[in-house]
């Protein structure tokens, strides 16, 4: 399979597409609820990040 996305991980994918989303507090609050949410269910930690479509 040929590696078009450019991101160097050879998934084609299109990364270049999205950038790392800027959150407000609410929107903040929401993920970090989520992130406690997952732990208390799995008993793993994870961590959510927010992209967005540039």
């Amino acid at each position: 399979m040929e590696h078009k996305c450019g991101c160097n991980s050879g998934c084609g994918c299109e990364h270049t597409h999205f950038e790392i989303a800027n959150v407000d507090a609410k929107v903040k609050a929401a993920i970090d609820k989520a992130e406690h949410l997952m732990k208390a269910e799995t008993g793993k930690e994870y961590v959510m990040i927010a992209w967005e479509k540039k």
